[in-house]
Parts: C-alpha cells; sequence; structure tokens
C-alpha cells in the first residue's frame, strides 16, 4: 500500500481493507520517520519498504511476508494475486516480476 497516495489517505485504506479482507499489506513508502512508520504498522501493516526501492528489495520483503503467513496457515488458497508487474503465487508463496522467478 503507497502510504501517500494522492486522493487517499494509505494508512486509512489499509485500515478499510484489513477490515473487510483477510490479506498481509505491507506500506510502500518515501516517509522514513518512526511516527509514520509506527502508523502503518499500527494501521496493520505487516511491513515496509522505503522509496525508492530496487525490484529485489520489494520482492525479499513481499516474499517474506509470504512466507511467514505461509509458515502460519494464514494464507488463503487464491492462487494469484497481482499488481504492476509483479504476480503472487499463494499457494507457494513465490512472486514473479513479469514471469521471472523472484
Amino acid at each position: 500500500m503507497n502510504l501517500g497516495l494522492p486522493h487517499l489517505d494509505g494508512f486509512a485504506a489499509t485500515e478499510q481493507i484489513l477490515a473487510h479482507q483477510d490479506v498481509a499489506v505491507a506500506a510502500l513508502t518515501g516517509r522514513s520517520d518512526s511516527v509514520s512508520l509506527d502508523r502503518a504498522a499500527r494501521a496493520g501493516a505487516v511491513d515496509h519498504v522505503l522509496k525508492p526501492f530496487s525490484d529485489g528489495k520489494l520482492v525479499a520483503t513481499l516474499s517474506h511476508v509470504l512466507a511467514e503467513r505461509h509458515a502460519t496457515g494464514a494464507l488463503r488458497r487464491h492462487p494469484w494475486a497481482c499488481g504492476f508487474e509483479f504476480g503472487v503465487d499463494l499457494t507457494f508463496a513465490g512472486i514473479s516480476r513479469m514471469g521471472r522467478e523472484g
């Protein structure tokens, strides 16, 4: 979740999503101050990635989040979730970028 959305509060959007869906949310943000990162965690973000970030950092963070949810049995068995250029295979807790495994 981008915390700095132009027409929507990313913190509130995270809370709204989590009120209706059992998903993991990672915050994507240029805000590195502890107040913003703590607020993201209180909203329900399980991890964060600071902008600018590399594809590798994003894939590593999301892979870590997925592995934790997979280990605890928290993943639901939806085969794919997609965003931007990334695909997330929830069955195998893996991430690919434009068809390449991450």
